[in-house]
């Protein structure tokens, strides 16, 4: 373990660049005023952190560049598909994998270049230039992070008995093995280029750092395991150069739960520790509006000289509603979804959660206020709405679980509406069009309690005037991937007028 290494100033900008954000939305609300937008932007930096050169940018969500072993594309995850975007530019290439899809931004290229990694449950290989997957890991959520120099091992992070921790398995099919034991969480190993050590974050400190292990495990009660970073960030996605002379990683802002999307972070490099970490201090790259999505994987070139990574820039502007007063609880976030006209907000105090948004959940596409967290595998939200304002018959306030937080996304919705009561709504296939059960009970009552329940692939949802007794209303099958995004919901059912709506008594729970 190394010495602590206090970066006070850099907290200070992650700190300031929030502030500003903050500030800028109280004068927002002061008067109307022009917010914009969030595109991505697939950038290329030196290892200095100079000359960030923008490949492509895009409406479209990507997330998760490898840098090819010949240096000539990008490899990107967009909307449950796997894409190849060329070093010199131009439009993204789709690469088959059918029947897989609902691919996350866990992936990875073979040293020798052959072959991709590839997280949609279970983890798959499949040909670089795209064909039939084949299936690796028998157990199911399981997260690629790191393919071992040799070619020969995968490594990956799962949920085994309750636990997030580290594990590896032969490419070649086989029995996995688990490489932490820790009862804290584990996440994103990546390999040294000697095949040595295996990088990872980890929250087993009680704040998220980088740690390793040896490449064969941490040994009894994780013995083995030497901790990289100690300082006021929360570190995530280690990702050692082909040279083996640095270490890159991506840093949110102490307290921050989880690895978010749409914060201020901040991508920082320190020298890969040898035999021994020897206290070497992270400095920083470059600060950027990112997170979930940045550089989950490594994006290294093949000769150590640049890297890859997405932010997520504002670049559309439109009107702004007055935002909700009160920080939203950790691990929490919002953002508006879809091409709304009016920008919406979201806060929280004394336990209530207030949501402001436009437009509809409905149709092949959505625009709605959506304050949200991440969950992985099963799980259940339950929230009492206490107001929704009466925009129009069609407005809308509850509970969602949604796949991506792209517009046409797979989801299961159960809301209440100001005038027709309850409505259980699911888009069962990207950019498909949305299903709705309006049981009919209790029409207008408020407050009044919904639930979403997820079994798998299977959504409940129930409804209940006092948060006791619940009554099924509906339940269908919407094919996700497992790790998602779970929260609530506010639309108007309105282009430019705005829905204010309050829920209480929110919980998101696991089994």
């Amino acid at each position: 373990m190394i010495a602590r290494s206090p970066a006070p100033q850099l907290a200070v900008r992650l700190a300031v660049l929030c502030a500003a954000s903050t500030a800028l939305s109280s004068a927002a609300a002061a008067q109307p005023a022009r917010r914009e937008g969030v595109t991505s932007r697939i950038t290329l930096i030196n290892a200095d952190g100079t000359s960030p050169t923008v490949v492509l940018t895009t409406p479209r969500h990507f997330e998760a560049p490898n840098w090819s072993r010949d240096g000539s594309y990008l490899l990107l995850n967009s909307q449950g598909k796997l894409w190849r975007l060329p070093i010199a530019g131009g439009e993204p290439v789709r690469i088959p994998t059918d029947p897989v899809d609902r691919i996350n931004n866990d992936h990875g290229i073979a040293p020798d270049g052959r072959m991709l990694a590839i997280s949609a449950g279970p983890i798959y290989l499949v040909p670089a230039e795209g064909g039939q997957p084949r299936r690796v890991t028998e157990h199911a959520p399981s997260y690629f992070h790191g393919w071992s120099p040799d070619g020969r091992t995968l490594a990956y992070c799962a949920p085994r008995a309750e636990n997030f921790d580290i594990y590896d398995i032969p490419a070649a099919g086989g029995p996995e093995r688990r490489l932490t034991m820790h009862p804290g969480y584990d996440d994103g190993p990546d390999y040294s280029p000697d095949g040595a050590w295996i990088y990872f974050n980890s929250d087993r400190s009680g704040s998220w750092d980088i740690w390793r292990i040896p490449a064969d495990g941490a040994g009894p009660d994780d013995a083995k395991a030497e901790r990289i970073t100690d300082d006021e960030l929360e570190d995530w996605f280690p990702h050692p150069s082909p040279d083996g002379r640095w270490l890159v990683f991506l840093s949110f802002q102490k307290g921050t739960k989880g690895h978010p999307a749409n914060q201020e972070v901040v991508l920082r490099m320190m020298p890969l520790p040898g035999a021994r970490p020897d206290g070497a201090r992270p400095r920083e790259l470059v600060a950027l509006f990112g997170g979930q999505g940045t550089i989950n994987v490594n994006s290294w070139s093949p000769d150590s000289r640049r890297f890859a990574y997405v932010s997520y820039a504002r670049t559309r502007e439109r009107p702004q509603a007055q935002k909700a007063e009160g920080a939203l609880p950790e691990g929490w976030s919002a953002r508006d979804l879809g091409a709304v006209a009016v920008t919406g907000g979201a806060g929280h105090a004394d336990g209530t959660f207030t949501l402001t948004g436009t437009l509809d959940i409905w149709g092949k596409a959505d625009g709605f206020q959506f304050a949200y967290r991440m969950l992985d595998g099963d799980g259940q939200i339950i929230a009492r709405v206490t107001a929704v304002q009466n925009t129009n018959q069609h407005a809308k306030a509850g509970v969602m679980i949604r796949e991506t937080l792209d517009p046409d996304a797979r989801h299961a919705t159960m809301v209440v509406t100001p005038v027709d009561g309850t409505q259980f709504l699911r888009r069962k296939q990207v950019g498909g069009l949305t299903t709705n059960t309006n049981p009919g009970r209790d029409r207008g009552k408020l407050p009044y309690w919904v639930k979403l329940v997820r079994q798998g692939d299977r959504f409940r949802a129930y409804e209940s005037a006092d948060g006791r007794d619940w009554v099924l209303a509906d339940s269908d099958t919407v094919v996700m991937g497992p790790r998602v995004f779970v929260g609530l919901v506010a639309s108007s059912h309105q282009r430019e007028v705005t829905n204010t709506s309050k829920l209480d008594h929110v919980q998101v729970t696991t089994p």
